[in-house]
């Protein structure tokens, strides 16, 4: 398991706790072997707490990052 915590604080506008939220509800719904798993939320008055998935290489954004494209097989 991994738990990834979102700083309701941190967010700017209005709008990027509304995406969020739609993003999680989304990823609760989906079920496919390379989408990582929601299994719970935990929400307090400033923070979310997502628990999810553990994949052990990391964040698929800092792979795009770091190599500039991501292979399609």
């Amino acid at each position: 398991m991994a738990i990834k915590i979102c700083e309701k604080e941190r967010m700017e506008r209005p709008s990027e706790l509304r995406r969020i939220v739609k993003e999680i509800n989304i990823l609760k719904q989906l079920r496919h072997p390379h989408i990582i798993r929601i299994y719970e939320i935990v929400e307090t008055p400033g923070q979310i707490y997502l628990i999810m998935e553990y994949v052990e290489k990391g964040e698929l954004f800092d792979y795009i990052k770091q190599n500039k494209k991501y292979p399609i097989r």
